[in-house]
This record gives structure tokens, C-alpha cells and sequence, in this order.
């Protein structure tokens, strides 16, 4: 028995090994996110005092700002009032905008909406990186 292991010893690490990567790249491709369930539901007036929490913030949309001439073409959905005096925003990077069918701007101006993300603060103003259109959703439930 031992001389037919030996024998194909080298195929079974070849085939091991080819699992192992084919496992690897398929992790990478059909990663789950790493946190889909937020762990609380807030209006963006409460955002300030959640940095670090992975939430869902809700409320009305002041403004959506497409801005193309700086780096990283950002689009910037503010709430509470227009930029400077936004109190939550939520930011797309231009890389991610291929990921939206319709341009946020139409979407989501003057929209009751609701974002999932990890909280995080930006120049004293908290804010969310979405990098999907499957993090907003349209959802009255703070109305």
C-alpha cells in the first residue's frame, strides 16, 4: 500500500494543492461582506456618537454632490442640510460608481433613504463609504 502512495505521492500534492488554490481564489470572488446585519438602526442626527459601528443610518436626503475635478471623483449624499453644514454623509468613490445603475443624484435627491456601513468620522462629520448600491435602500421606517 505504501508503494502506491509513494508512487502517486507527487499527483496528490498536485491535486491537493490545486484545491487549495482553486478554494483560495473562490474566497476571494464569493466573499460574503464581512458584516451584512447592522448592529443598530439610527437617524443620521445620532451618527456623530456611533463612530466605529458598523449601522444603519437613515433620514433625508439635503443634497447629492458629483464632484469630478478632485481626486477619487467623489459622490457625496449629504443629510441634515447642504455641504458645509451637513451633519451625516454618505460618500461614493468615482471607482465605485460603475455599481450604480442610475446616477445617485437622481436616486436619491430629496429621497427619504436608509445606509448600511461602519460609521466613521471625516473632519468632525460622520459618514459612510458605500461601495454598492445593495448598502441604501428607500425605507420610511424613521419618517
Amino acid at each position: 500500500m505504501s508503494l502506491n502512495f509513494n508512487k502517486y505521492r507527487s499527483r496528490y500534492i498536485s491535486f491537493i494543492f490545486v484545491i487549495l488554490l482553486l478554494a483560495l481564489m473562490l474566497s476571494r470572488v464569493f466573499r460574503p461582506s464581512a458584516q451584512s446585519t447592522p448592529e443598530i438602526s439610527i437617524s443620521y442626527s445620532e451618527a456623530a456618537g456611533h463612530a466605529g459601528v458598523f449601522a444603519e443610518v437613515c433620514g433625508d436626503v439635503a443634497s447629492v454632490t458629483y464632484i469630478q475635478n478632485i481626486g477619487g471623483k467623489p459622490t457625496f449624499i449629504n443629510f441634515g442640510a447642504h455641504h458645509p453644514n451637513q451633519e451625516f454623509t454618505v460618500v461614493i468613490w468615482g471607482e465605485n460608481l460603475s455599481r450604480w445603475r442610475t446616477a445617485p443624484s437622481d436616486l436619491y435627491s430629496e429621497r427619504f433613504i436608509c445606509v448600511r456601513g461602519r460609521i466613521n468620522i471625516h473632519d468632525g462629520t460622520p459618514q459612510i463609504v458605500a461601495t454598492g448600491s445593495d448598502q441604501i435602500s428607500f425605507n420610511p421606517r424613521y419618517r
